[in-house]
């Protein structure tokens, strides 16, 4: 409702962030339900990948605590990390 609200003030903005953040709820919600019902067995990956996030967290919350921003070497470190983790997910 509130995004037709927006939508009719013309708030593109808010009607776009209102479903992006949509899809963040809804998605976890539903896997969520569904292991109640069944467990979702996990991936071989799901362990090294929570190593992997907690990991890039924990360099980005030092970066903001030191520098107050992520620098770009930085932040193209985490992406090239990023893409060869889906590269090498992908690939096996």
């Amino acid at each position: 409702m509130l995004a037709f609200y927006h939508a009719w003030q013309r708030r593109s903005d808010i009607v776009y962030s209102s479903q992006i953040g949509d899809g963040h709820i809804c998605i976890p919600l539903c896997l969520g339900l569904f292991a109640v019902l069944r467990p979702v067995p996990l991936p071989p990956f799901f362990q090294p990948a929570l190593r992997i996030l907690g990991g890039a967290v924990l360099v980005h919350a030092i970066c903001l605590f030191t520098v107050g921003q992520l620098p770009r070497p930085i932040a193209a470190l985490l992406v090239a990390s990023y893409a060869g983790f889906l590269d090498a997910g992908l690939m096996t």
